[in-house]
């Protein structure tokens, strides 16, 4: 009898581990997608995204087949993919440090609306002259956006930081900053309207499209606007002010969870994270020194 054996592409790897396996995490925040790649890389084979994908890879070196060309990417550099371009990756490589990729999916229509909010006015085309760059800046705000889009944050503040990494996407790699707008001569008074509202209101979830909308800014502008006049972004401000308040509440013996509860924190441990990166200890430490 002659045994039969199967080809070696049949095999099923049998010492794989689980961390070895590619896993794909994933969310969405308001527009924007996000994934995590994590395990090891595999080849993807050709296909196609209606939106922007930008990656920060962690793969060396991944190789990517976009519309026919070749691009090599090193660790750390970023990958910007337009809609509609066909594209593959090549797997087999390794993954240093087991990092896993990060990956964000901007729509067109997004982009474009954020880079009015730059220029003043509607772009006649948008887009990245590269498909891989290295911008360790860029790539590290990238990080960041990921991570604040995942965590019990305001949307105040998961709005700014997605808006603040897709215009320095844009502003460094897709649009020349000589062609911003002049400052707006009734710029301070819309940035004081503004402060107000979120004095008013700092308990609330309030989204930047809505505050940029009550004091007629584009959310770019307003960010710009508001930092240059108070030295903060307005989520920073939203939050100092909420810990400011649970400060006072906390001084006259209301406990940390209902402090938190009261000034808009989803709960006692974001509070503490906040509250201790600006007081310096803790709600309950602050609370047993009164």
């Amino acid at each position: 009898m002659v045994r039969k054996t199967a080809p070696p592409w049949a095999e099923t790897p049998s010492r794989q581990t689980l961390a070895d396996r590619l896993q794909v995490n994933s969310w969405r925040f308001k527009n924007e997608l996000f994934e995590v790649h994590s395990g090891r890389p595999i080849t993807l084979h050709k296909h196609m995204h209606d939106d922007f994908q930008i990656a920060v890879n962690t793969r060396g070196p991944g190789r990517y087949v976009c519309d026919g060309k070749r691009w090599d990417a090193l660790p750390g550099d970023i990958v910007a993919v337009h809609p509609g371009e066909v594209h593959s990756t090549v797997g087999d490589c390794e993954r240093p440090g087991n990092e896993p990729a990060l990956l964000l999916y901007i729509s067109e229509s997004r982009l474009r609306s954020v880079a009015s909010g730059l220029a003043g006015r509607p772009p006649s085309a948008i887009g990245f002259g590269q498909r891989v760059f290295r911008d360790a800046q860029l790539a590290m705000q990238l990080t960041r956006a990921h991570t604040k889009s995942a965590e019990c944050e305001s949307e105040l503040a998961k709005d700014s930081w997605i808006l603040q990494t897709i215009s320095a996407l844009l502003l460094r790699h897709a649009f020349d900053p000589r062609h911003l707008p002049e400052r707006l001569p009734q710029e301070k008074k819309r940035a004081e309207r503004a402060r107000d509202f979120i004095s008013d209101h700092y308990a609330d979830n309030i989204s930047l499209d809505r505050l940029a909308d009550i004091v007629q800014l584009s959310p770019f502008q307003l960010c710009r606007v508001f930092s240059r006049e108070y030295g903060l972004a307005p989520h920073s401000y939203q939050t100092a002010m909420r810990v400011d308040r649970a400060k006072v509440l906390l001084a006259s013996g209301t406990a940390p969870a209902d402090a938190a509860a009261a000034t808009g924190f989803y709960d006692q441990s974001h509070l503490n994270r906040h509250f201790r990166r600006i007081v310096g200890v803790t709600p309950g430490r602050y609370a047993a020194a009164r």
